[in-house]
């Protein structure tokens, strides 16, 4: 049986330190003796009433694209977004440029004229996406709405396996759908002041990004793809801080950080929370983990 190693014996030739770390370290000690590997991102603070806030908004959003209220620009609009659709869908890039370009000149009047309408159009469409593909998940197969509406985040959907059946869909999933089509729907007017996500729906899309991230980054050899995906969830994290400022930064990037192998930056950012969240809900989960990087630290010096 290997030797219990001393405090100092723990710390030795460790260098990110300071006097925080050995102190959090010395109260691990005593409280967790047994470390165990950092493990779990804390979610997002969303609440459920504000996402059925955000499931009323985007019904009333709607209403000015069905229905009679729908105008003929509109219209046009709608028909050249499912036609872009279903060539993404099928891989078509050279036909899906084109629909790309004939959705952006048929938009050019109705961003001039009503904007609001292409706003309501986005919601709408994002709606009824959101019902066929919770649709087909039930009855196994898709419908022609669903590959239309879908597009490239039907195809981003099945080729990182998220949702794959009705019993892996949340309480979030039909707010995390919308959220998915509407960035699609905004990257196609980047920079449009009246195209915005709601924060709520940003945030509902960043958590599950946090927990899923999409399987492309995790291309290569095991440590590139530990890498990848790292970097791909710690610039989630940052943008979910800057919409949710109680959000445990510091303890999910220390988590991150682990992971990736990075140990002496996965220390000191659970030191960093230790200090600034003396009674924050992960505080001990913190301690344990600021021990495990510490040592695993040392173990590469």
């Amino acid at each position: 049986m290997a030797e219990r190693r001393t405090v100092a014996q723990l710390f030795e030739g460790w260098q990110v330190g300071a006097v925080a770390v050995l102190v959090a370290a010395l109260v691990t000690a005593v409280i967790v003796p047994r470390t165990v590997e950092p493990t779990g991102l804390p979610p997002s603070s969303l609440a459920p009433r504000e996402l059925d806030r955000a499931r009323i908004e985007t019904h009333r959003e709607a209403l000015p694209a069905t229905g009679d209220q729908r105008s003929r620009a509109l219209e046009l609009v709608d028909a050249r977004l499912r036609e872009l659709g279903r060539a993404e869908y099928e891989g078509n890039q050279r036909l899906a440029d084109r629909w790309a370009s004939e959705v952006s000149e048929a938009a050019r009047p109705v961003l001039a004229q009503s904007p609001e309408t292409l706003r309501a159009l986005r919601a709408s469409q994002a709606l009824e996406f959101a019902s066929a593909y919770l649709r087909s998940l039930r009855e196994g197969a898709d419908s022609d709405t669903l590959v239309e509406l879908g597009g490239s985040t039907l195809v981003e959907l099945r080729q990182n396996g998220w949702f794959p059946s009705l019993e892996d869909a949340g309480p979030t999933t039909d707010v995390v759908l919308v959220g998915l089509f509407k960035r699609r729907f905004t990257l196609m007017f980047l920079g449009h002041p009246e195209l915005p996500l709601s924060t709520v729906e940003e945030r509902a899309v960043l958590n599950f990004l946090i927990r899923h991230p999409p399987r492309s980054t995790l291309a290569g050899s095991t440590r590139e793809g530990r890498g990848g995906r790292g970097k791909f969830v710690l610039n989630q994290i940052d943008a979910l801080s800057k919409l949710e400022p109680s959000y445990p930064t510091l303890y999910a990037r220390g988590v991150v950080y682990y992971e990736m192998g990075q140990f002496d930056a996965a220390a000191s950012a659970f030191d960093a929370y230790l200090q600034r969240n003396q009674d924050g809900p992960y505080r001990l989960r913190a301690v344990n983990f600021l021990k495990a990087a510490v040592e695993e630290s040392n173990l590469m010096h």
